[in-house]
């Protein structure tokens, strides 16, 4: 593959932000929800969903930067990348609120 097509994601923008955070939200949430029935600790959980959410955004954010041209000339803040790395606390915050909604549904049947 050569760096058009990806030079073409990345101009893509916004529906590439929004793909990548609704992956990793997805993934933190199973990972939670797997780690949590495991051992029945929702900090544990919640401590490997934002470990999940910090990978998987910091890692799509470097990725994302090497194919920016304009981002490596006028840096992040020019771009948007850095709403992936502001999103890490708001998707945890999430997946707590998510857990803790899963808990008082099943407790009501």
């Amino acid at each position: 593959m050569d760096g058009a097509f990806f030079q073409s994601l990345v101009k893509g923008g916004v529906q590439l932000y929004g793909i990548i955070l609704f992956l990793s939200f997805l993934a933190s949430t199973v990972i939670t929800v797997a780690t949590k029935k495991k051992t029945t600790n929702k900090w544990l959980g919640l401590f490997i969903a934002f470990g999940v959410n910090t990978f998987t955004l910091i890692t799509s954010t470097l990725i994302l930067y090497q194919f920016d041209e304009e981002t490596r000339w006028f840096g992040m803040g020019h771009s948007g990348l850095y709403v992936l790395i502001l999103c890490i606390p708001l998707i945890t915050w999430l997946n707590y609120f998510s857990g803790e909604l899963v808990e008082r549904l099943k407790k009501r049947e």
